[in-house]
């Protein structure tokens, strides 16, 4: 997740939180995947459902890790 907060993702947070984007880094992976992300990110400031749900996805991760 290459940016530090929601504000300043420069592709929308459409692109960033992609649901593909997110399956292709958990299935590519042999053994481990490592998500390395800002604690803000986590905090998004949701304006559509379906932003809600791109950002629930990325929380769901977050919850299945620990």
């Amino acid at each position: 997740m290459a940016t530090s907060n929601p504000e300043d993702i420069p592709r929308g947070m459409d692109f960033l939180f992609s649901q593909n984007r997110l399956n292709v880094l958990i299935s590519r992976a042999r053994c481990l995947s490592i998500l390395v992300a800002s604690p803000k990110l986590f905090n998004a400031r949701c304006h559509r459902i379906e932003q809600m749900n791109l950002v629930n996805t990325l929380c769901w991760l977050r919850g299945y890790s620990k």
